[in-house]
């Protein structure tokens, strides 16, 4: 919010720098684009990223758990707001755990004989029973560990799911 003239002004942050700030905003250019000065802005508030962002809390996160990197890899965050820092390739694929456990790493698998989409271990994926694996053209692309301890096989052409 710039705090100059009567009424300030609200405008959406496309980049923040060391002195200046981007913005699109509207009835102050023919762009809408414009750059001020950080030291005119009153405050300002700026979004996390999917793309590789910060963490939300201490522990190992799977990529696509939250920081939005690759299903494949697992990642440590030291702390709220912390950058996550690659820890380990999964040997098949990162298993995201339910809520207040650290997701892990399943090194042992496979989806060579699934076609795309969502199967349980021990359908036509090497895998734990009450884990729900996603299979892209026969590559692992991330699980998550059913919270209930069930993952339910579903009827042909259809995607197995938790309970």
């Amino acid at each position: 919010m710039r705090t100059s003239g009567t009424y300030g002004h609200v405008a959406v942050i496309t980049a923040v720098h060391s002195s200046t700030v981007d913005v699109l905003e509207q009835n102050s250019s023919p762009t809408g684009k414009n750059t001020y000065n950080i030291a005119d802005a009153g405050c300002f508030l700026t979004a996390g990223s999917s793309g590789g962002g910060s963490c939300t809390h201490l522990g190992y996160y799977c990529g696509n758990d939250g920081p939005g990197l690759s299903a494949n890899n697992l990642y440590y965050c030291s702390g709220t707001g912390a950058s996550p820092v690659k820890s380990k390739t999964c040997g098949f694929t990162c298993v995201t755990m339910p809520s207040g456990y650290d997701d892990v790493c399943d090194d042992t698998g496979s989806c060579s004989s699934a076609a795309t989409g969502y199967y349980c271990g021990g359908d036509k994926v090497i895998g734990n029973s009450a884990t729900l694996y996603l299979c892209e053209s026969s590559a692992p692309a991330g699980a998550q560990k059913c919270s209930s301890g069930k993952c339910i096989v579903a009827a042909s052409g259809h995607d197995d799911y938790c309970a």
